[in-house]
């Protein structure tokens, strides 16, 4: 054996037997889902290590595992306390309000008006929606606070959904709603389905080449799959149950859908031929689409009222996003920008707001609940 294999392999030897700190105990304990033994362990090197913001750190998610709010809370603030950086860390930070009840990230209204928004639908140039104004709808186009009409005439038009050639959209101009296409070229709408029975638009492809759209045409509400280019149609799924709500995984390989399986509304996951590839354990669902591969948005009972929850298929777990008296409906994600709007009630009028996943909840908002938490609790002990 040469001498620098002999070096190598006594430097290897070493590294094997270094003895590991707490904080990596705490960590693969946490990995582990074994929560109380990662607070015992980081409990007992707390004693000879009261100042490493490390350890008050795997604390805090040792017991955010535990669902223990005064523990966290605790926790967190002395690790606010000593390296307020650390605290700054968006999985600590989300979690944390999760278990406080409050909403995880940054809630913005976009608009205030006297009518009522519907559908949005985000795109590179902006947000489309639709816009309900003295018994008409119209397609608006929203850039920051700014909105312009886009689409307008008489007729109920929704349900925008942009594509390569223009805008994809359902109206009723002189029967049941059909599937019609505006485009930015010419100006010209042109009708795209022209069947007895309803169709509607709920999404596109990343190219814009493909639509996905709802229609009744065989007695039952199905999804069916349209090529912009040839103009020819194929239905996805076909069974007896209520399909809908569907839009393009992130690779567009697959689609994810709302069916109404054994009496309720569950989101479906399955190739474009239709055979399902997951079935996802919530019920009473909505309009569900990606944020990135592997989080879903979508539209759930919280109580009486219908809120947004974020699904990590990851770890399968499921985060809420917004806590309200309101009717929070039809989230849209925009991948590109990490943005989720929806519409909201308000005082009988809808408006479009937004989530943006890339701001957490505000760290000082988070220690002012915490502070007065734990206060609240110290009085009562």
């Amino acid at each position: 054996m040469s001498r620098y294999l002999r070096v190598a392999l006594i430097f290897s030897i070493l590294l094997a037997c270094k003895k590991k700190t707490s904080v990596e105990k705490a960590s693969e304990l946490i990995e582990k889902g074994k929560f109380q033994e990662a607070v015992k362990t980081i409990t007992r090197a707390l004693r000879s290590d009261s100042l490493n913001p490390d350890l008050y750190y795997r604390l805090c998610q040792a017991y955010i595992g535990l669902d223990s709010l005064l523990g966290a809370s605790r926790a967190y603030l002395k690790l606010y306390e000593l390296d307020s950086l650390k605290a700054e860390s968006e999985e600590i930070k989300v979690n944390l309000a999760e278990l406080c009840g409050l909403e995880p990230y940054r809630i913005v209204r976009l608009t205030r008006t006297r009518s009522n928004e519907y559908s949005p639908y985000p795109a590179k140039s902006g947000v489309y929606f639709a816009s309900d104004r003295y018994r008409r709808s119209d397609i608006y186009l929203l850039k920051g606070r700014k909105s312009r009409r886009v689409i307008r005439g008489g007729g109920w038009k929704s349900n925008p959904v942009p594509v390569k050639e223009g805008i994809c959209f359902s109206a009723g101009f002189d029967r049941e709603e059909e599937i019609y296409c505006y485009s930015f070229k010419n100006r010209k709408i042109r009708r795209l389905t022209n069947n007895d029975e309803g169709d509607y638009p709920t999404g596109s492809d990343r190219e814009g080449l493909r639509l996905l759209y709802c229609s009744h045409i065989d007695g039952d509400w199905d999804i069916h799959l349209m090529d912009l280019e040839t103009g020819e149609t194929r239905p996805i799924t076909r069974n007896d149950y209520l399909d809908g709500d569907a839009s393009f995984t992130p690779d567009g390989k697959r689609i994810i859908y709302v069916s109404k399986i054994k009496g309720a509304e569950r989101i479906v996951i399955a190739d474009l031929k239709g055979k399902v590839k997951k079935v996802l354990p919530m019920v009473d669902v909505r309009h569900p689409c990606f944020v990135d591969s592997y989080r879903i948005v979508y539209q759930g009972r919280g109580g009486r009222d219908w809120d947004l929850y974020l699904y990590d298929l990851k770890k399968d777990r499921v985060l809420t996003l917004t806590r309200n008296r309101r009717e929070d409906y039809h989230p849209k994600a925009d991948i590109r920008e990490g943005k989720i709007y929806f519409v909201s009630k308000i005082r009988r009028q809808w408006d479009i707001f937004m989530v943006d996943l890339k701001r957490p909840i505000e760290t000082k908002k988070l220690i002012g609940y915490l502070s007065r938490l734990t206060k609240e609790k110290k009085k009562i002990s």
